[in-house]
């Protein structure tokens, strides 16, 4: 995987998986390798998982986020 989308909380808020859904969807659409990480953990632990995977983007996808009108993003440092 190239991208990882990562929901927070996507159980309590449905727009949330909705979005990230659609964004997971657009990534694919590009060529990209993306991966949705709809897991549920606390955002410590998944980003934890996605860095010892070695996944070079991640994507996350919140409720706070969502009212910003933005995604935080990071790319892994080498």
């Amino acid at each position: 995987w190239k991208v990882a989308v990562c929901l927070i909380n996507p159980k309590d808020n449905p727009e949330v998986r909705a979005v990230a859904e659609a964004l997971y969807a657009e990534l694919a659409g590009m060529g990209l390798d993306p991966v949705l990480d709809d897991r549920g953990l606390r955002p410590g632990a998944m980003f934890a998982d996605i860095e010892l995977i070695g996944i070079p983007h991640r994507v996350v996808v919140s409720e706070r986020g969502l009212a910003a009108g933005t995604f935080e993003y990071r790319a892994r440092v080498a």
